[in-house]
C-alpha cells in the first residue's frame, strides 16, 4: 500500500512538475510577444521562477493539494500591458536594457498590487462579492483572455496574430510547417481530452512534440563539413 501510495504520489508531483514547466515557458513567450520578443529569454526566467516559488509555497502551506503558479488569466493581461508599453513612444526606440528595466518594473509593480489587493480582500471578507458580479461581464472578461491567448499562440508559432494585418501575411504566404504543426498538436489535444485526463494528456503531448520536432530539425540540418587535414608537404616551404 505504502509504495502504491508514493508512486501514485510521485506521478502526480512528476505530472505537475511538467505542467508548470510547459505553462511557464508559454506564457514567459506570450508575455514578451511583439516589441519585446528578443527579450523573451527574461520573461521565461521569471516564469520559471514563479513556478519555483509557486512549487515551494504549495509544498509548506496546509492544504495537501494546493498549487500555485503563472495562471493564464492574469498572464493575458499583463501581456496586454507589456505590449502597450512596448508600442509607447520614446519606449520603442529605447535600448533593450531600458526596455527590459521597464518591462520588469511593471511586472513587479502588477505582482505588489496584485499581492496587496488579495492580502486587502481577504482581511475585509470581500471575496463574496464576486457573487454579484454579471455573467455577461466574466464572459466578456473569459472570452477576452481566450482570444488574447490564441492570438499570442498564433504569433509566437507564425507571426501572424489575430488580426487584418496577420491575415494579409498569411495569405501573402500560407505555407507555414510550423503552423500547420501546431495545429496538427490542436486537433490531439481534442480528439484525446474526451479520454485522457487534462493533467496526463498535456504535458504528454508537449513533451513528445517538443522530441519530435527536435528530432526532425536536427535530422534535417546538413552535416557539417569535415575539412581535410592538411597534407605534410603543405606546411613545409
Amino acid at each position: 500500500m505504502a509504495t502504491a501510495v508514493l508512486l501514485r504520489q510521485t506521478s502526480a508531483g512528476v505530472i505537475a512538475g511538467l505542467s508548470a514547466v510547459i505553462y511557464a515557458l508559454s506564457y514567459g513567450a506570450l508575455m514578451f510577444a511583439g516589441p519585446l520578443s528578443p527579450l523573451v529569454g527574461y520573461a521565461i526566467t521569471v516564469t520559471l521562477i514563479t513556478a519555483t516559488i509557486g512549487a515551494v509555497a504549495g509544498a509548506l502551506s496546509d492544504g495537501r493539494s494546493f498549487i500555485a503558479g503563472p495562471d493564464s488569466n492574469t498572464i493575458t493581461v499583463l501581456a496586454s500591458i507589456l505590449a502597450v508599453l512596448g508600442t509607447l513612444e520614446g519606449v520603442d526606440e529605447a535600448s533593450g536594457q531600458m526596455r527590459l528595466q521597464l518591462a520588469l518594473a511593471a511586472i513587479s509593480l502588477t505582482c505588489v498590487f496584485c499581492g496587496l489587493t488579495f492580502f486587502f480582500v481577504a482581511r475585509a471578507n470581500l471575496s463574496q462579492l464576486v457573487r454579484y458580479i454579471p455573467f455577461s461581464v466574466m464572459a466578456g472578461f473569459l472570452a477576452a483572455t481566450g482570444w488574447l491567448i490564441a492570438s499570442g499562440a498564433l504569433n509566437i508559432i507564425a507571426g501572424i496574430p489575430l488580426s487584418v494585418a496577420g491575415l494579409e501575411a498569411f495569405f501573402a504566404n500560407p505555407w507555414r510547417p510550423e503552423l500547420l504543426v501546431g495545429v496538427i498538436i490542436a486537433v490531439l489535444l481534442f480528439v484525446l481530452s474526451p479520454r485522457v485526463s487534462g493533467a496526463v494528456l498535456i504535458p504528454a503531448v508537449m513533451t513528445a512534440a517538443t522530441l519530435l520536432v527536435n528530432i526532425g530539425l536536427r535530422s534535417a540540418m546538413p552535416a557539417p563539413r569535415r575539412s581535410a587535414p592538411p597534407r605534410l608537404g603543405c606546411l613545409v616551404k
